[in-house]
């Protein structure tokens, strides 16, 4: 679960941090381009890693903040496992 959170923290990470220079040349304020631009950015880093990492090497994980793509239980859950909520605000 880290492994994951660390590659979906990364490339929010980076693409904020570049996203600052397209706001600052679009000449748009900054409040409009913002979201915009910040999510663009994220997607545009995110898609180039994970192709360059499937299709070029795996070493370039590490631009997503770690050289492995997570890996989840593949373990079925049934019913019976699943555990209802307490009975909170609404419930």
């Amino acid at each position: 679960m880290l492994a994951s959170l660390i590659r979906t923290a990364v490339p929010a990470i980076v693409g904020a941090l570049l996203s600052i220079p397209v706001v600052a040349a679009a000449g748009i304020t900054e409040a409009q381009a913002t979201t915009v631009v910040l999510v663009a950015v994220q997607l545009a880093y995110y898609l180039a890693a994970r192709v360059a990492e499937r299709y070029v090497s795996p070493r370039f994980g590490w631009l997503l903040g770690l050289p492995r793509t997570p890996s989840y239980d593949n373990g079925k859950t049934v019913a019976g496992d699943v555990v209802p909520p307490s009975g909170g605000p609404g419930l």
